[in-house]
C-alpha cells in the first residue's frame, strides 16, 4: 500500500500539481506513519505547495525514521532559504559526520562553511 501511495504522490508532483501531491501524501501518512520515503516525498510536495512549515515537519519526521542524505539536503536547503543558517549547517554537518556520500550535502556544507550563506 505504501508504495502505491508514494507512487501517487510522485505522479502528482511529476504532473506539476504539488497541492494534490500534498493532499494525497498527507492522507497516505495516516495509514503509513512510519514510512520515511513517503514523509520525504510529502516534504517535497509541501515545499512546492508553499507550505514550508509542513515541509520542515515532514523532513524532520523522515529523518527521525531513517537517515537519508536527500531528506537532509532538502531540510537544510529549506532552513538556508529561511535564513536559519546555523540549523542548515548543523543538518549538513550531521550528514557529513554520518559518512554521507551525497555530493549535495558536501556542497551545502562547503558553501556554508565558506561563508556563501
Amino acid at each position: 500500500m505504501a508504495i502505491d501511495a508514494l507512487d501517487r504522490v510522485l505522479d502528482a508532483l511529476d504532473s506539476g500539481d504539488p497541492a494534490l501531491a500534498w493532499r494525497l501524501g498527507a492522507q497516505a501518512l495516516q495509514a503509513a506513519p512510519d514510512d520515511a520515503p513517503l514523509w520525504s516525498a510529502c516534504g517535497i510536495a509541501a515545499r512546492l505547495a508553499e507550505r514550508p512549515d509542513d515541509a520542515e515537519r515532514c523532513w524532520r519526521r523522515a529523518l527521525a525514521l531513517q537517515a537519508d542524505a536527500l531528506a537532509t539536503h532538502h531540510l537544510a536547503s529549506l532552513l538556508r532559504a529561511q535564513g536559519r543558517l546555523d540549523e542548515a549547517l548543523a543538518c549538513y554537518q550531521a550528514a557529513a559526520d554520518h559518512g554521507s556520500a551525497d555530493a549535495r550535502c558536501w556542497v551545502g556544507l562547503g558553501e556554508l562553511c565558506a561563508g556563501g550563506r
